[in-house]
């Protein structure tokens, strides 16, 4: 889909449409995907903070010019109460205070939105291919949402920020849902998985797909000791049991990173515990094959 160009988005305006997407971003908060407008909020931050500096040059400028030095707790307590004695003093004071937490709120807001998560691919090329999913009451992308979103394939606009990042973070599960998943539904899932009635989509969610990964995981890390543990039982050389220890207790280690998402700590602990077992029954079975 061509990008439209600046004549059809100020004729034709034409927002997001259909209830399913409302329901889907608002409980997927990983595809409640939205620009920050950071240009925009750029622009409110320099304006508030020049008209800041203004207000503050006129009480300081308003000061000298009538003499005022520091205010004491009780001064500034009467003029709180509206019982100073510089009636202009005071209005401008509060004018600066006014300016002020706009400012303050300005600032706030932009430090919280300038820290929400970047969308990731699989998300947004989701989002994508569900507006552009006709014939199920969910319109394309027109207009202002076309130049928000893109098409499919475009790169993520720098600007566009989601409300919760992406819970995944073992990298098996990325690469199954972020390279595998697609050409499996395509050829094979689109004949056995049910269509989504609450999203009016074919597909699977990513909770679902993590489920499935964590299950693979789960069938995955007792087959290695298993079979590590079987190979050394078959083998009676020493040096041979050594070799198998060695890329067995690699296997494990690569399997706890990119399975189970363990940081580098956490990698030395385990792959240290698995050679402890490994070594422990190699030295047991050396010892009964001994007394044989």
């Amino acid at each position: 889909m061509d990008s439209p160009s600046p004549e059809s988005l100020s004729a034709h305006p034409q927002p997001i449409n259909g209830d399913s997407f409302f329901e889907r971003t608002g409980k997927i908060y990983e595809q409640a995907i939205h620009p920050r407008f950071g240009y925009e909020r750029a622009q409110r931050r320099i304006y508030l903070q020049a008209g800041l500096v203004q207000k503050s040059k006129e009480l300081k400028d308003h000061g000298r010019q009538t003499g005022r030095g520091m205010w004491t707790p009780s001064t500034a307590h009467s003029h709180c109460l509206g019982e100073g004695e510089d009636s202009i003093f005071d209005r401008k004071f509060q004018d600066m205070i006014d300016w002020l937490d706009k400012y303050s709120c300005a600032l706030l807001q932009d430090s919280q939105i300038a820290n929400l998560p970047e969308p990731n691919k699989f998300y947004m090329e989701d989002l994508r291919g569900f507006l552009n999913h006709i014939g199920k009451g969910i319109i394309g992308l027109t207009g202002v949402d076309a130049c928000i979103y893109g098409d499919k394939g475009d790169p993520i606009n720098p600007d566009l920020c989601t409300l919760k990042d992406c819970p995944i973070v073992d990298s098996f599960s990325k690469i199954v849902i972020f390279k595998l998943i697609r050409p499996f539904f395509w050829y094979i899932g689109r004949h056995i998985v049910k269509p989504n009635k609450r999203y009016q989509m074919d597909g699977l969610e990513a909770d679902t797909i993590f489920s499935m990964t964590l299950t693979i995981t789960c069938i995955i890390a007792p087959l290695i000791q298993a079979a590590s543990i079987a190979i050394l039982y078959a083998v009676k050389s020493m040096s041979a049991r050594l070799a198998i220890i060695a890329a067995a207790g690699l296997v494990f280690s690569l399997c706890s990173r990119w399975c189970g998402g363990s940081n580098r700590s956490e990698i030395f602990t385990h792959t240290a515990a698995f050679f402890a077992v490994l070594v422990v029954f190699v030295g047991t079975t050396s010892g009964s094959n001994a007394c044989e």
